[in-house]
């Protein structure tokens, strides 16, 4: 699978079944709608599919960010604003193959759901939290206001 930035090819990144796509140039990630979703349950400890369901029918966000491909159907994927208080524009695939965070896009995100780190974390919230620390977001910082 290739980056629809750089069009170089994604790395895979696994962990007791969560998986995303990295570009180790742009920082950019590539989340399968499943993937996303079961990262988003892991972190917050419950079903998150309605929210990741919401992110994907919203609807196209006007702006001059240059569009993107969805790696798995090359189609121009809409962009759609995810910010609370700041504008996140992340890619959707019109299809529903996924969705692509330009780098930092992804940290921003989840720091934004205001996630707490368990006191007696688990082999899966350490690996979670590694990813969180991969994508830039420092777990043990506050979350935004």
């Amino acid at each position: 699978m290739k980056c629809p930035v750089c069009k170089v090819s994604l790395t895979a990144v696994e962990h007791d079944k969560i998986e995303f796509d990295y570009c180790s140039v742009c920082h950019g990630i590539w989340f399968d709608k499943g993937e996303l979703e079961l990262l988003l349950d892991t972190l917050a400890g419950g079903t998150t599919r309605e929210l990741v369901n919401s992110l994907m029918q919203r609807p196209q966000q006007e702006t001059s960010e240059k569009s993107r491909k969805c790696p798995i159907c090359l189609r121009s994927m809409k962009k759609i604003d995810i910010g609370s208080g700041r504008e996140i524009l992340i890619d959707v695939c019109k299809a529903g193959h996924g969705l692509w965070f330009d780098g930092g896009e992804s940290g921003a995100f989840i720091k934004s759901l205001k996630i707490d780190k368990p006191a007696a974390a688990g082999p899966l919230y350490q690996a979670i939290f590694f990813i969180m620390d991969a994508l830039g977001v420092n777990p043990d910082a506050p979350g935004k206001s």
